[in-house]
């Protein structure tokens, strides 16, 4: 701020010019469309932002992008944080973000002694379990393995038929599924 003295007559005036702020702070606010399966894309509006840092309110990663799509893990309602940097500075802003759409999923394994299976789930055709794993499989989305995703928290019934041989057997059951979590599924061996 500059400062301007002036002398008139023994008094002294003082005159001063408007400080120089510089560039204004961010204004920013952000969009979220939740894709009806856990999905949300976050869409930031800003003016005098370079830089983005995103808190999703989930204790997952974080973004520097002005676009992230974030998948949640679960339903609820998530406290999501936008902080816009730029050269005058920073804004930060908070919105509460429902999330109802995220779904779960099974994965179809076999122990030895059963043939390849083909894997229906409902009446829809999920896939073939093809390779035998150990009693102690907990890994979802292991190789030979058959998953169905997108499933709505919920009770399911499966059929497994196994392929090939005279006299195919045919195994039936059911699963309980958890939003967000994958479970496994351990079709019975041969008897």
């Amino acid at each position: 701020m500059k400062k301007i003295v002036f002398t008139l007559l023994g008094l002294v005036v003082f005159a001063a010019c408007k400080k120089d702020d510089g560039p204004p702070s961010p204004v920013v606010d952000f969009t979220a469309t939740d894709d009806g399966f856990g999905a949300v894309q976050f869409v930031a509006t800003a003016t005098n932002a370079t830089s983005y840092l995103w808190d999703f309110g989930d204790g997952r990663s974080d973004s520097t992008s002005a676009t992230p799509l974030h998948a949640y893990r679960r339903n609820g309602t998530f406290n999501v944080f936008l902080k816009a940097t730029g050269p005058g500075g920073s804004t930060v802003i908070n919105k509460l973000v429902p999330v109802t759409g995220v779904r779960g999923s099974a994965m179809f394994w076999k122990a030895s002694g059963t043939r390849s299976l083909e894997i229906s789930v409902d009446g829809q055709y999920v896939g073939v379990v093809i390779t035998n794993h150990p009693r102690a499989l907990t890994t979802c989305g292991a190789a030979g393995t058959a998953t169905v995703e997108r499933l709505k928290p919920g009770v399911y019934r499966y059929v497994a038929k196994e392929q090939g041989g005279l006299l195919p057997r045919t195994y039936e059951g059911s699963f309980s599924v958890t939003a967000g979590e994958c479970t496994p599924v351990q079709v019975p061996a041969a008897r």
